[in-house]
């Protein structure tokens, strides 16, 4: 059974309030196949008489601010306010209880009597959910191409509609293929990138043009020059000649004398070759050999003990602290006897010891003998001695003894030696004469320093 809408005007007139519309599945020519529906007016109100859309290639879609269709031709827009506004009031479209009227949101393909409405909108209006098929169109024409750069570039062209792209593009998409950009021959470029000025070319002294170049801090630049400019007070050959001398400066006379560098190093040289020759020809044990001989003023000490004249002196320092005394037990290695003729005096001598040198006394025995009888004398008799420490003295007794008697004056065994005042000086220890009387020294000692 064929479909069909009602179209009601609510202000009926006479003769007629309510017009069947067929719907028809056969397509107007040159019109797209599909659903059309053929609208007219009840009548009556501010119309002439039925509106009949059809064809499409006839009437434009128009925009929304088109104004209700009045006479001649109309956009489609004014054609549907001109139904809407007819017979100055509204008009409202249902089918009774069949079909709903659904909700403003419905899509085209709803059953509704806006769905309906919207079918018939896109039908009019041109968009189409199927392929388009162009009627009555001249025959078919040429075209040529593609277009060439320079066609492209004669004549702008325009595009229009709604292109989707997503992006920006990223780094890896710009760099995944190369982006070809080619200007035309002496094509001019805008130097304001390099702040508006020209480049300076060729050699030259720096000015607003020079470019600035930076060196990567791994590169290595060699540097070629057949000259450079040296900095004020800096050396040259010159200059270093007269401060250090030159290569085959002589040797100055003197070691004070005033010379350059090369001249004061040819004179350190002579005098290291003049001391070398100074030193042995081999050294004695790794070592240089002193000749001590010759400042002992005696051939060189060896080791062990030797006598006085074989040994070096040692002197104390003039602010020796006290050193403790040791009583020496030495033995004596030196002795002196002496004696004379009755009633006369006798001197024992110990004859000056060498330089340094100092008479130690460890024995003194005086002895006298009366030869006959003996005077005596209430004065007594006193013995003397030289260069010993306080001029020590002795007095014995002078009595009529028996000839023959022997007496024993002086007997002195030191255990500490007495020694002499005086170094490299004699000794004396003296009797004077007496009536009857022959003396006898004995006297024992060593020398030492």
């Amino acid at each position: 059974m064929a479909e069909s809408v009602r179209v009601i005007d609510e202000n009926p007139k006479p003769g007629g309030g309510e017009t069947a519309a067929p719907v028809s599945a056969v397509a107007p020519v040159g019109t797209e196949p599909g659903l059309y529906v053929r609208i007219v007016s009840g009548g009556g109100g501010g119309g002439s008489g039925p509106v009949t859309v059809a064809d499409g290639a006839d009437v434009a879609e128009g925009s929304t601010g088109d104004a209700a269709w009045v006479s001649g031709a109309g956009t489609v827009i004014s054609l549907l306010k001109k139904i809407a506004s007819a017979g100055g009031s509204a008009v409202s479209i249902a089918d009774g209880a069949d079909v709903a009227e659904g909700t403003t949101t419905d899509p085209d393909t709803a059953t509704t009597v806006i769905g309906r409405l919207q079918k018939i909108v896109s039908l009019l209006s041109g968009v189409l959910s199927a392929n388009v098929s162009v009627v009555n169109f001249p025959a078919s024409q040429a075209v040529t191409g593609p277009l060439t750069d320079a066609q492209l570039r004669a004549t702008p062209v325009p595009v229009s509609g709604t292109v989707t792209a997503s992006g920006p593009l990223t780094d890896a998409q710009l760099r995944a293929s190369a982006v070809p950009v080619s200007l035309a021959a002496n094509q001019s470029v805008n130097v304001a990138q390099m702040s508006g000025v020209a480049p300076s070319l060729n050699t030259g002294v720096r000015d607003a043009g020079t470019q600035r170049v930076t060196v990567a801090t791994n590169d290595l630049v060699p540097i070629s020059a057949a000259s450079l400019p040296l900095p004020a007070g800096a050396a040259t050959e010159a200059t270093l000649d007269a401060r250090t001398g030159s290569l085959t400066e002589a040797a100055p006379a003197t070691d004070t004398a005033s010379s350059g560098l090369n001249g004061r190093l040819q004179r350190i040289a002579q005098r290291l070759t003049s001391l070398i020759a100074l030193l042995p020809a081999a050294l004695v044990g790794g070592r240089l050999d002193v000749n001590a001989g010759s400042w002992l003023g005696s051939t060189a000490p060896t080791v062990a003990q030797k006598t006085m004249a074989n040994s070096l002196p040692v002197t104390l320092a003039s602010d020796q602290s006290t050193l403790p005394a040791v009583a020496e037990g030495r033995a004596a290695t030196l002795a002196v006897t002496a004696t004379a003729a009755v009633n006369t005096g006798s001197t024992a001598t110990l004859p000056a010891p060498g330089a340094g040198l100092f008479h130690y006394i460890t024995k003194v025995e005086l002895m006298k003998l009366y030869s006959v009888i003996g005077v005596a004398a209430g004065a007594g008799v006193i013995v003397t001695t030289t260069n010993l420490p306080g001029g020590p003295a002795f007095t014995t007794e002078q009595l009529a003894s028996p000839a023959g008697t022997c007496t024993r004056v002086i007997q002195s065994d030191r255990a500490t030696p007495l020694k002499s005042s005086v170094a490299n000086t004699a000794t004396t220890f003296v009797a004077p004469a007496q009536l009857q009387t022959i003396w006898r020294w004995n006297i024992e000692y060593f020398t030492a320093a």
